[in-house]
């Protein structure tokens, strides 16, 4: 057991371990040949896949273990708040026997489709993308991107608002030919679009800064994960989560139920449109 904790460096290598993960699996079953002739993988049983599935993730979890460090991965699983976390969710490590059962019925539920080497590795690995979610939220806590975020964002988006919205005031003068106004108010319009959109830079439900800030702050972010991932914002494990030894500052229990109705308030507002 490594209990030594990890650096900001570890956390990050392992917060992109799934996305490592994926690439590195596509990449493998784009290399089989049973992948190579569509009749051949048409006509082969799903409990046939599920077997050459596994052994395909499993390679290609051996890949990216030997290009990377992914000790924090190691380091998380050991903590007693992630266990109790992850038990809270009513969710349990699954034995081989039980993971290939699951494997086979997701690809019986959607044996009409032609699996791309993404879909293939999307079967497997929500265990490692909750755990990835994790380390990326301790990486922003323990570097201060997460309260920088915070502070900084909405500052940041209203001037990059207001320069888009200057720009466009510009591009919008008669000298311009029409079809060059269309195509900078296009660009330009893509562009807001983008800095509103809710995932772009999640607009804080807390901004007090105060010495909570920060744990405020990674509540909010393992929230949003919870939600992402389980599309509740399951309070019991956020509270565990908050005991990992990087918090400095715990939150009661009233204070994250507040964060999650904040956070899920804030999902039922309609992004801006143009």
């Amino acid at each position: 057991m490594n209990s030594q904790m990890p650096t900001a460096e570890m956390l990050l290598l392992s917060a992109n371990a799934y996305e490592h993960f994926r690439t590195c699996t596509a990449d493998i079953i784009r290399q089989h040949a049973l992948f190579q002739d569509s009749d051949a993988f048409r006509d082969t049983e799903p409990v046939k896949l599920a077997r050459i599935y596994k052994t395909l993730f499993a390679q290609a979890w051996d890949q990216i273990n030997v290009e990377f460090d992914l000790s924090a991965l190691n380091w998380l699983e050991n903590q007693p708040a992630f266990r109790m976390a992850y038990e809270s969710l009513g969710l349990y490590q699954l034995t081989d026997d039980e993971d290939l059962a699951r494997l086979e019925a997701r690809i019986r539920r959607r044996r009409a489709l032609r699996f791309s080497p993404w879909q293939i590795a999307d079967l497997t690995g929500g265990y490692l993308r909750y755990m990835c979610g994790i380390c990326l939220e301790l990486y922003n806590y323990v570097t201060g991107r997460g309260v920088s975020a915070t502070i900084n964002g909405p500052v940041a988006i209203k001037r990059m608002t207001d320069l888009i919205t200057e720009f466009q005031r510009l591009a919008s003068e008669d000298f311009f030919p029409q079809e060059s106004q269309k195509a900078l108010l296009s660009h330009s319009n893509r562009l807001l679009d983008r800095l509103h959109r809710s995932d772009f830079l999640p607009s804080p439900v807390t901004r007090r800064n105060d010495r909570d800030l920060p744990a405020r702050v990674v509540a909010t972010g393992l929230i949003r994960l919870h939600l992402r991932h389980y599309g509740e914002g399951h309070k019991r494990a956020v509270f565990h989560l908050m005991g990992l030894p990087f918090i400095e500052r715990l939150l009661e229990m009233r204070t994250i139920e507040r964060l999650i109705k904040a956070e899920q308030e804030r999902r039922t507002i309609r992004p801006r449109q143009k």
